[in-house]
């Protein structure tokens, strides 16, 4: 527990000092202030507004995702990945802490989008939604942004950044294509449309004002989330314990 604890301190560090959180928080301020602008004159309604701004920023997050691992990935191989490799502990403590800190500047950064554009979103006189929908659908993406950011991790560190992105851009595609009426019956089995898909049926859910846990599609995706949850941590678990670093010459 204390050497977890110093790695977390160590993580915290080196990011705020390669500025992986301001990334994250200009990032987050960026697309909050680009869509107050559009809606302050949009004749938009205010249920269409917050739907889309809020699949907007899902979609993003396996595209963001991946540039921020990716520019991790690189900070590491700058040191020829000594802290993963070298470490005291076992090479998953190293692992699960480094993605544990991206998780936590991820989680920040979705709070920020989401509760901070509610926030001023409200003070613009739309009062249909309260914070609360806004913190919810913050809470429902990062739950499935585990996943998310462990698959992308994993191909980061074992195939290199390029493939990551590639992946990230991909699932962000893929996100918004299960939007529509292509992913209805299949999107609660993809991670990458869950994370969009959730926080939009909340928002239906509040309009219609039905219970939203008692929806077939979001039970199945719950039991998704779990089965994925299992599968992902148990590959991270082997993958990490043999992953040996990787040549970067040509990254």
């Amino acid at each position: 527990m204390y050497l977890f604890i110093n790695n977390i301190k160590l993580n915290f560090y080196k990011n705020i000092k390669n500025n992986f959180f301001y990334i994250h928080l200009a990032s987050a301020m960026f697309v909050i202030s680009l869509f107050l602008f559009y809606y302050y004159n949009s004749p938009w309604s205010e249920q269409s507004k917050v739907t889309a701004y809020i699949q907007i920023v899902a979609c993003a997050f396996p595209m963001m995702s991946s540039i921020i691992i990716a520019l991790n990935f690189k900070l590491e191989s700058q040191n020829l990945f000594n802290m993963l490799i070298g470490a005291p502990n076992s090479k998953f403590l190293s692992h699960f802490n480094n993605i544990l800190f991206l998780l936590i500047e991820g989680c920040i950064t979705s709070l920020i989008a989401l509760i901070g554009f509610g926030i001023v979103f409200k003070t613009m006189g739309n009062q249909f939604f309260s914070i609360s929908i806004y913190i919810y659908s913050s809470v429902l993406m990062l739950m499935i942004n585990y996943i998310i950011y462990t698959l992308i991790y994993i191909i980061t560190y074992q195939f290199g950044k390029s493939l990551g992105i590639m992946i990230g851009v991909f699932g962000s595609i893929l996100s918004a294509i299960m939007l529509t009426g292509l992913g209805e019956s299949i999107w609660f089995y993809i991670p990458f449309s869950i994370v969009s898909r959730l926080p939009s049926h909340l928002i239906i859910s509040k309009t219609n004002n039905t219970n939203y846990f008692l929806q077939p599609e979001i039970i199945k995706a719950c039991i998704s989330c779990i089965v994925l949850y299992f599968i992902v941590t148990i590959l991270f678990y082997i993958w990490s314990n043999k992953w040996e670093g990787r040549y970067v010459d040509k990254e």
